[in-house]
């Protein structure tokens, strides 16, 4: 029988093993991709122990994947201490790793998506396998067609909303800031579009609670010890996150009670929510399904947002400094809305619109508001002829291929017309905004509807002049204008 110094040292022996084995294996694998990936060429700028940790800190990150790509190749490596990476920004490349061999990469959500976790959770953007693919059949029901057909109006209305906010700056010398109203309308559009949020209660919600959180999320990409010191903006975020689970997962168990009892009726034109809720049986209706839905709204509000906010701020800045694209904008908004406005258009009209479809679709190539994604490789592979051992994080830099001078004429410069038919290009993994393959965004056809009955109005009733010149902050994720965009209404 063991004495008690026997078993202390037994387990001090154990325990000292099983971390002498782990450190050896990290540095076996880290030699071995060392190994695999030499011949790949490098990007410049890497350090002893820190490798390229130092120039991405201290530059915008994407920026850097797309000079790196411009100057070293379409593949490159690169190393944070010990982990290796690959930066792609090739359209064949691209399509091998998000469709062509797509169970052979993960998501990298640590990597990627850490910061954003409390509010991505298990949702469809992070999830994997089993899960994911529940979700997506279950999410894809709620985005089918006849969901399409209720955004007109329901962007329309917002768009009514911010135009009487802005007539009360017509002729002043006060500019407006547009980021902010156009980050308020879509709140207002998502929220209606998934749980019939009237714009009121949105406004009353959202900014309250949910922006506060992307913003401190933002602020955890460069400053990751944010989120383990227990500051007061700490306890603060974490209050706000539990005020927003709270409001939402009530509002589910509320419209679900509602369903169950007949008190809410479903009109013809139901929400996301009814869609979802629609496929889930009444018996797996609990408390897990409840933060799964919660999630999965969470998800919808980040990407249908965010993302949208950034697109039509940008898109707008690019018509003030424009007048001819300006005007065919003008013309494609008089031609479907008609001079007086009386009725909002259907969709199958607003899909005509194509020239503001191409300004939309070219600010997310010269912008791109999601500039990179990143997976894992679970297997080795071949990419661009060089070996991928096992474990090798893959960086997609979208923005490269968006700016790739072998894919697009001119690449730097704003020409909405790439989009207009013909299209300059017709390779679906050279445009990479709402991502290709069977991981691809489902709101994507949700947001360039909403974005063009925006953009179409405000370009018709207002002419607007920049006040200072619109550049990407650096710091957000997705993309946004470093200080807003400041506006004079005429």
């Amino acid at each position: 029988m063991l004495t008690i110094e026997q078993a202390v040292l037994s387990v001090l022996f154990g325990t000292l093993a099983f971390i002498v084995f782990v450190v050896v294996k990290g540095i076996a694998v880290w030699c071995w991709q060392s190994f695999v990936l030499r011949k790949m060429p490098e990007a410049p700028g890497g350090w002893p122990i820190l490798g390229h940790l130092w120039p991405l800190y201290w530059n915008t990150p994407w920026d850097l994947f797309t000079t790196w790509a411009l100057q070293a190749g379409d593949i490159v490596r690169l190393r944070i201490f010990n982990k290796h990476m690959v930066v792609i920004s090739n359209p064949e490349l691209c399509k091998r790793v998000l469709h062509t061999n797509l169970k052979n990469y993960a998501k990298d959500v640590g990597f990627t998506y850490g910061p954003f976790m409390p509010i991505l959770g298990s949702g469809l953007v992070t999830s994997e396998g089993a899960l994911w693919k529940k979700q997506r059949l279950l999410v894809s029901a709620a985005f089918r067609v006849e969901i399409l057909d209720d955004i007109p109006a329901i962007a329309r209305r917002s768009v009514d909303r911010l135009s009487a906010q802005l007539e009360e700056y017509r002729g002043s010398s006060v500019p407006v800031e547009m980021f902010t109203c156009f980050r308020h309308l879509t709140l207002q559009v998502i929220g209606e579009a998934v749980l019939s949020l009237p714009p009121e209660e949105s406004d009353r919600v959202f900014p309250y609670l949910y922006l506060p959180v992307m913003e401190e999320s933002n602020r955890r990409v460069l400053e990751p010890w944010r989120s383990y010191i227990p500051t007061p903006e700490w306890f603060r975020y974490k209050k706000r996150l539990r005020q927003l689970d709270t409001y939402i997962i009530g509002l589910l168990k509320l419209r679900w009670t509602q369903r169950l009892s007949g008190e809410h009726k479903p009109a013809a034109s139901k929400d996301i929510v009814d869609r979802v809720m629609d496929a889930i049986p009444e018996g797996e209706w609990g408390a897990a399904a409840q933060r799964q839905l919660c999630y999965e709204i969470k998800t919808f509000v980040l990407a249908g947002h965010e993302t949208s906010a950034s697109m039509l701020t940008f898109a707008l800045y690019e018509l003030t400094q424009n007048k001819t694209q300006l005007d065919k904008v003008r013309e494609e908004a008089v031609r479907v809305f008609g001079e007086d406005e009386q009725t909002t258009p259907s969709r199958d009209a607003l899909n005509s619109m194509d020239y503001t479809v191409g300004v939309l679709k070219e600010t997310l190539r010269l912008y791109s508001v999601v500039p990179v994604v990143t997976r894992a490789a679970v297997d080795k592979d071949t990419l661009g002829g060089y070996s991928i051992p096992a474990g090798t994080g893959i960086i997609i830099c979208m923005q490269g291929v968006h700016h790739h001078p072998a894919v697009w004429k001119d690449p730097s410069k704003f020409d909405p017309a790439r989009f207009v038919p013909p299209v300059e290009t017709d390779n679906p993994y050279a445009f990479l905004p709402f991502i290709q393959g069977p991981r691809n965004c489902l709101g994507q056809h949700l947001a360039l509807l909403e974005a063009r009955v925006v953009l179409a109005l405000l370009a018709k009733r207002f002419d607007l002049t920049a006040v200072r010149k619109c550049v990407k902050d650096p710091h957000l994720v997705p993309i946004g204008p470093a200080q807003g965009l400041e506006l004079l209404v005429r």
